[in-house]
């Protein structure tokens, strides 16, 4: 099984001609991709897929990428994950819809895209001998988390009841409480000015009003949006970003942590 997944490190997966000549902002059901085309060889949705070593079948994280598509930090991510005993696959939900960096616009691929991505990843990974159906999660970065988020709702069109963990780092937090189909947990720095805490605190607290699961939020004092990343304090889109090193290795802990209680039993 572990050649398999191994043979599989870089997909070109999903998409089809038609849905790519496609208005970008068409309806979400007709532009939204499915299991099946993750399957396809010769098309444009492109994921990669890799595994850890070992013999399966492994539990899985989907690695969502942030606004400026699948960079070295998605990656970075994915090797992250792996280096914990998860298969990971990345998936790139910008190059199908013609787009690369979209911080300028992040409404230009919509959270509700990027939950609908999100299921037909899940879809997809369960078709492979070498994942454990029953045990896949999902990491998200900034407009990645927020897609996260939405697929986390119990209604949502990502069907999100086949995932049993969501890791939501600095994502978008929607104004309204909904209830949630899998346990998800939102990393977010206090000074992020990009995508405020506070937005976060103020849904957690929604929740006390919701039936069934509740969110956790961590904040973490001083750091910015990003804080995980290992790199020069910098302005992203206008936004501070400066690496938190103590931040950082809290939030991996927290993070793998909360996978392993969910998706290695």
């Amino acid at each position: 099984m572990i050649k398999v997944l191994r043979a599989l490190f870089l997909v070109v997966v999903a998409g089809f001609a038609a849905w790519m000549a496609s208005d970008l902002r068409a309806e979400e059901e007709e532009t939204s991709p499915t299991a099946a085309d993750f399957q396809k060889p010769k098309n444009k949705w492109v994921a990669r897929l890799a595994g850890p070593r070992g013999r399966g079948p492994f539990p899985a994280v989907m690695v969502l990428h942030g606004c400026d598509g699948v960079a070295w930090h998605s990656r970075d991510w994915a090797r992250r994950v792996e280096s914990w005993g998860y298969a990971t696959l990345i998936v790139d939900s910008y190059t199908p819809r013609g787009q690369n960096v979209i911080c300028e616009d992040v409404s230009v691929v919509s959270f509700a895209k990027r939950a609908q991505d999100i299921a037909a990843g899940a879809d997809y990974l369960r078709t492979l001998p070498a994942i454990d159906p029953k045990r896949i999660g999902a990491v998200g970065l900034s407009h990645g988390g927020s897609g996260a988020l939405r697929a986390a709702r119990e209604k949502s069109g990502a069907k999100a009841a086949g995932l049993q963990a969501i890791v939501a780092y600095y994502p978008w937090c929607p104004r309204q409480a909904a209830p949630l189909a899998t346990d998800v947990l939102i990393l977010i720095g206090e000074a992020d000015d990009w995508t405020p805490a506070q937005r976060c605190l103020d849904l957690l607290e929604q929740y006390e009003k919701v039936e069934g699961r509740r969110p956790m939020v961590k904040v973490y004092p001083k750091a910015t949006h990003a804080f995980e990343v290992r790199a020069s304090d910098r302005l992203d889109f206008g936004h501070p970003e400066k690496f938190h090193p103590t931040a950082a290795a809290d939030s991996f802990a927290a993070t793998r942590q909360f996978l392993d209680e969910r998706l290695r039993y």
